[in-house]
């Protein structure tokens, strides 16, 4: 399971998880069917950030936790810098269990941003 955060027109960010993050930037993208209404009207301009929950124990905590709690400068922090531990956003994970995955790949193959 994959925790996301998109950057999207009008400098918004959209968090989301995944099991499979290629088929669901597909949705948002317009490509297939799926995708958020969100990310229908507030365009995406490209995968800012995104994490593996190796366990899938995690990820629907952490989006949770992403969305409801933190303001739209700490997501941009996090952004920023993706490898900072959750624990200093006030999200306890054990180490090793949620790992940053360079979303350059995504970005390249749709080419985004």
């Amino acid at each position: 399971m994959y925790v996301y955060i998109l950057k999207c027109g009008e400098n918004f960010l959209y968090t989301g998880i995944a099991v499979n993050p290629e088929k669901r930037l597909r949705q948002h993208l317009g490509l297939i069917k799926g995708g958020a209404k969100f990310t229908k009207i507030h365009k995406v301009r490209c995968v800012a950030a995104l994490w593996e929950d190796k366990s899938g124990e995690y990820a629907r905590k952490l989006e949770y936790h992403l969305k409801k709690n933190l303001s739209h400068s700490q997501k941009q922090y996090l952004v920023e810098n993706p490898h900072i531990p959750f624990s200093t956003l006030d999200f306890d994970v054990p180490d090793g269990e949620i790992v940053y995955v360079n979303p350059d790949y995504l970005n390249e193959k749709f080419d985004l941003l």
